[in-house]
């Protein structure tokens, strides 16, 4: 039985599938690791590169699993696959466009067996092309902390830098899964919801590829409405008195703010309905920079007025 599965879903990846695999082939964890690869009918060369790269590592073969859909799903359908096919006692998530440390999971592993977390999770590294910088998160020992910091776009919510374990991951049934924005949130609010004590390693391992085109960058009316659907799953599943009120105030918050930050994907009609709906999200306690909630503010009181002074200001900007 395997002590960890590292689950990798695969899709237009063929300028970086090979720095990925390297990374996690040549582990120190040399037994009781193993990685699952989901292809997602991706178009390009991304798995023929993935097989050459695997012949170089022949001690890997019987720990890796190559998984291939019949048709294209998206990236929350792969993480369930990659899940269902793990049979790790601890289970953690990679992008097939960054890489990580090579002694990453024998230190996170080792750690959750120490400390018996439900929770494993460490700082990573943001990399673009031509700069680095190191992510810190901040130490929190229970779900709750946690949970709330990332319904207050805080903590990360990667699923990357979290090691949980096996018991704790489940399978999403109440979401659609087609569902394209955030992601790694649900699935981290689902475990989150099930988890009690976390460990925070205080060292970076993971090196997120700070890609310019990912799909974060463009947001269009689609997005929105995934923000919303994942509004009402914390609504739904969260039953833990002031914190369920506190996260679901603290995510109102964001969905509010990109939608002002936005107005050529939301109309005005729209907005004023979603205010009126979450109108308290503005009194809830968050680390929201001042700036940008008294952005939020102003858009609150007048619409109009702060769409034209945003609409001013990305022009001077342009």
């Amino acid at each position: 039985m395997p002590k960890v599965s590292v689950c990798i879903p695969v899709y237009g990846v063929e300028k970086y599938i090979e720095r990925c695999a390297r990374s996690l082939f040549e582990q120190t964890m040399q037994e009781g690791i193993e990685f699952i690869f989901v292809n997602d009918c991706t178009k390009d060369k991304s798995i023929e590169i993935l097989e050459q790269v695997l012949a170089e590592y022949p001690q890997r073969r019987n720990q890796t699993k190559i998984i291939h859909h019949k048709v294209n799903r998206g990236l929350l359908a792969a993480r369930e696959t990659g899940l269902a096919h793990a049979n790790g006692d601890y289970i953690i998530h990679c992008d097939s466009d960054d890489w990580v440390d090579l002694n990453m999971y024998e230190i996170m592993y080792n750690k959750a067996v120490s400390t018996d977390a439900d929770m494993v999770y460490c700082d990573y590294y943001a990399d673009a092309i031509k700069s680095k910088k190191i992510i810190k998160q901040e130490t929190c020992t229970t779900s709750s902390s946690f949970m709330f910091r990332m319904c207050s776009n805080l903590a990360y919510a990667s699923l990357w830098t979290k090691l949980y374990k096996r018991n704790i991951c489940r399978s999403i049934t109440l979401l659609d899964k087609n569902v394209c924005m955030n992601e790694d949130f649900i699935r981290n609010f689902y475990h989150l919801c099930k988890s009690n004590n976390l460990c925070h390693i205080s060292v970076p391992f993971y090196h997120y590829f700070v890609n310019v085109s990912s799909i974060s960058k463009n947001w269009k009316y689609s997005h929105v409405q995934d923000l919303l659907k994942i509004r009402d799953l914390i609504e739904t599943e969260v039953s833990c008195g002031q914190c369920a009120k506190s996260c679901l105030m603290a995510y109102e918050q964001i969905i509010l703010y990109v939608m002002l930050r936005h107005p050529e994907i939301v109309s005005k009609h729209e907005f004023l309905q979603y205010k009126r709906k979450f109108l308290n999200c503005i009194f809830v306690r968050t680390h929201m920079p001042l700036s940008k909630k008294l952005f939020l503010l102003a858009g609150m009181i007048n619409y109009s007025i702060t769409c034209f002074i945003l609409f001013l200001m990305k022009a001077r900007i342009g």
